[in-house]
């Protein structure tokens, strides 16, 4: 293999080794450096650089590679993180001979101090697992890349900003992206800022922690999920967003056509969304613990944007909504009316809902899994334009009388399972049922016409409580 020719100028912070002998540069090499492990960083009288640990040498490449430091096998192509090395040289069957330590390239550095060697186009920073020193954003100005070792125990890497984990805060506001998932790595604290400069939010970028959100002015985008896994407990926007606003602890678009996320502060009053509002990010309200009056003209609701909240009603204008969009919700009216602008009622939509009835407007097709689940409905109108009919649909309820419309064509397992249902029919549109999809209750009766392609089929399954009828 060609090795590129690298000059390492580089002054780490030293680093102590407890126990550890110092190592002495062989004859015929330059010192270059003292590597992260002890080890040393050596040079021959043409250049090339090697990895010198006491007992073995090993020739540097530098590669494209933008990972952590590791050894690249040339003839199995491959690259070991230093921490997993300790038992890839132990396999046998491999010959590490060919193991080569590949590291991110570099130039001069100086870290802790306000200066970085006059960095040129494609110069890239390497923080080793040792360093703890303080390192600011003036620092890191000019670099081109920046790569912390996976050991490091203050520092760390989200996208391209570099994330200090003693103090919770991002070093490095060079960048304009939160990448997807960039605070994966973030434990639990107070306050998360994030800093001026920032452009836009990645998907899922935030995760699953209680924790403060301050928002930088400059935000032109998040991302419809970046909020999704989260559950924030204060959320703070600064003076002077051109694209965003907060009302009442919700973060809306400056138009007010878009609600993103609520966070979980105590409010008093009943929460009023506005009435400009068409979408509704996920998970955007499940925080709330208020009644929610919502807009009149909502169009699009995220996955579990209402779980476990009380709204006054479901919109007649919706067209779109997520999985477990309205999840154990409250809803005042005690009637759960589905729009007939809405074709298809998603996975758990409704699923444990408080309401006595459901009432399914003309334009919905599809009836999704569990989507009125466990609810203790009573009465059901199907309308007059459902097609599917999915798994455990409307389970667990107290559905006395079944009567579907003459455009059903597929039932589901378990589909109106644990009802009290005392009367039901089959409509002659029917092309598929599952054989538990209604529970066999002593004074079911069920009615079919005996013309139907599966009169003789079901009449085997459900017996005595299979009825013919002309309808």
């Amino acid at each position: 293999m060609k090795h590129f020719i690298i000059f390492f100028v580089v002054i780490f912070l030293s680093i102590s080794f407890a126990g550890a002998t110092e190592l002495v540069c062989p004859d015929g090499y330059e010192l270059y450096d003292v590597w992260y492990d002890g080890a040393l960083i050596i040079g021959d009288e043409n250049y090339d650089t090697f990895y010198y640990n006491g007992t073995n040498t090993y020739p540097i490449i530098s590669d494209s590679w933008s990972g952590a430091s590791a050894y690249y096998n040339e003839k199995e192509d491959i690259y070991v993180p230093l921490e997993m090395y300790s038992a890839w040289k132990n396999k046998t069957d491999i010959d590490h001979s060919k193991d080569i330590l590949a590291v991110p390239y570099y130039e001069s550095i100086k870290i802790g101090e306000d200066w970085f060697g006059n960095p040129n186009y494609g110069t890239q920073v390497i923080i080793p697992a040792g360093f703890t020193g303080e390192i600011s954003s003036a620092e890191l100005r000019d670099i081109y890349g920046l790569v912390v070792d996976v050991k490091n125990p203050k520092y760390a890497m989200i996208g391209e900003a570099l994330y200090d984990k003693t103090t919770k805060t991002l070093i490095y506001y060079g960048v304009k992206k939160i990448p997807s998932s960039g605070f994966s790595i973030v434990a639990k604290y107070s306050t998360l800022t994030i800093p001026e400069g920032i452009l836009e939010i990645g998907p899922h970028a935030f995760q699953k922690e209680n924790y403060n959100v301050s928002l930088p002015s400059t935000l032109k985008n998040i991302d419809k999920t970046a909020f999704a896994d989260f559950y924030p407990h204060k959320i703070t926007l600064a003076e002077g967003s051109d694209n965003y606003m907060m009302i009442d602890g919700v973060l809306y678009t400056s138009d007010l056509k878009t609600a993103i996320m609520s966070d979980s502060g105590q409010r008093q009053e009943r929460l009023v969304m506005p009435e400009t509002v068409t979408e509704v990010y996920p998970n955007a309200y499940r925080n709330v613990n208020t009644s929610i009056r919502l807009s009149p003209v909502l169009e699009s609701v995220g996955d579990y944007a209402f779980l476990g909240t009380t709204i006054n009603a479901i919109p007649q204008t919706l067209k779109e909504i997520g999985i477990s969009s309205f999840y154990n919700a409250t809803i005042e009216s005690g009637i759960i009316e589905v729009p007939g602008t809405l074709e298809h009622v998603r996975e758990q939509a409704f699923m444990r809902a408080s309401a006595k009835t459901a009432i399914i407007h003309d334009g919905v097709k599809i009836l999704n899994t569990q989507s009125f689940a466990e609810i203790g409905l009573t009465d059901v109108d199907f309308g007059s334009t459902v097609v599917d009919i999915y798994k455990s649909a409307f389970e667990d309820n107290r559905i006395t009388v079944l009567n579907l419309p003459d455009t059903v064509e597929y039932i589901g397992s378990l589909a109106f399972a644990d009802n009290r249902i005392e009367k039901a029919n089959i409509p002659l549109s029917l092309e598929s049922i599952a054989g538990d999809a209604i529970s066999l209750e002593s004074n079911l009766t069920i009615t079919m016409d005996e013309s139907h392609p599966l009169y003789e089929e079901l009449s085997q399954i459900l017996g005595p409580y299979l009825t013919p009828s002309w309808l």
